[in-house]
């Protein structure tokens, strides 16, 4: 969702500037870093950083999620989207969301956002075990679906996602991020894209 259908990582860089304290995030490797859950990547951030700060996770995650939705009108969704999820609906395509953020931030943004109804369903962080980079929500996401694995596409943007999409062998749309190149994302990652303004015109 986030960095995929919905560009929001400068907000998101900002909030983890003004949550956190400067010491905890200078040169920590977990910083910046997408695809993982909000809690995982707070957990990390607190166990490498630096200075060896302590704190409360739940503190953080708190914070950020309040700070999130304050400024939620200020993300933008992705150039070609809305245009993309409409023609699949008059092709009569299914669509699903899956996303490696929890069911509160997932539901609450596509609600604010006005884009639930797209979905045919919504999967999150909280409906398995193992989140991304386990294959375990593509995994659930096929038996969602009911088809064969050669008839999903998935579109990913993060590292993370895209590895998890591989576990569970589907083919994967890369929304390329400007922090990232394609080779980032190994030799068996084929397609890319900036944006769905790309992909429009080769649907017919």
């Amino acid at each position: 969702m986030n960095g995929t259908i919905i560009q929001d990582e400068v907000l998101w860089g900002m909030i983890y500037k003004e949550v956190f304290a400067n010491e905890i995030l200078s040169d920590n490797p977990y910083y910046g870093q997408h695809g993982l859950t909000l809690r995982d990547n707070i957990g990390l951030i607190l166990q490498n950083n630096e200075f060896n700060v302590k704190a409360d996770p739940e503190v953080y995650y708190k914070a950020i999620t309040s700070k999130y939705f304050q400024r939620l009108d200020k993300s933008r969704i992705t150039l070609g989207f809305l245009e993309f999820v409409n023609k699949m609906i008059n092709m009569n395509k299914r669509m699903g969301l899956v996303s490696n953020s929890d069911s509160y931030i997932t539901k609450t943004t596509l609600a604010t956002l006005e884009l639930t109804h797209y979905f045919e369903f919504v999967l999150t962080s909280d409906d398995v075990i193992n989140p991304k980079p386990a294959p375990d929500l593509y995994e659930y996401a096929i038996l969602k679906f009911g088809e064969p694995k050669e008839k999903i596409l998935v579109f990913e943007d993060s590292l993370v996602g895209n590895y998890a999409a591989e576990k569970a062998g589907l083919e994967r749309m890369i929304i390329l991020p400007e922090n990232l190149e394609e080779i980032d994302y190994g030799s068996n990652t084929e397609h890319f894209i900036e944006n769905f303004l790309e992909i429009n015109p080769y649907i017919d």
